[in-house]
């Protein structure tokens, strides 16, 4: 299950929060996304707005005979309506079998990632041309 709200800033800057969860054993358990080479999780995705573009979001793909999320995102550059190369994750949730203290039971991995051929604004004009296949 993927809850999607809005985190209103009053400004051009609103975003839009992820949460993603997975029902097995009567509970539903929260999936979480490893933040990289710092170590960690984050509970939720969130996506980078502004007034003239978006810079990340997620989408909801069905690939390999299974849900996906597609996280689309491009780097700040020179700014909010700069152009530039889209990076596209394809995630997907993976339980952790091996029950290490401190540790998630989901997660979300990356299953594969690929760029746009060309540079974009907004991701979602890159996953609407390049995102979708």
């Amino acid at each position: 299950m993927i809850v999607r709200s809005l985190r209103e800033n009053h400004n051009a800057h609103g975003f839009s929060v992820y949460d993603v969860f997975v029902w097995k054993e009567k509970t539903l358990h929260r999936v979480v996304l490893p933040k990289g080479k710092g170590g960690g999780y984050a509970l939720s995705i969130a996506s980078v707005q502004g007034a003239d573009c978006v810079l990340r979001d997620v989408y909801l793909a069905h690939r390999q005979g299974r849900a996906m999320l597609i996280l689309a995102e491009r780097p700040l550059g020179q700014g909010y309506a700069a152009a530039e190369t889209v990076t596209f994750s394809l995630l997907r949730v993976e339980e952790l079998k091996e029950a290490v203290p401190g540790t998630p039971r989901f997660v979300l991995t990356k299953a594969e990632q690929k760029h746009t051929s060309k540079p974009y604004c907004d991701v979602d004009d890159a996953f609407r041309a390049e995102g979708g296949s």
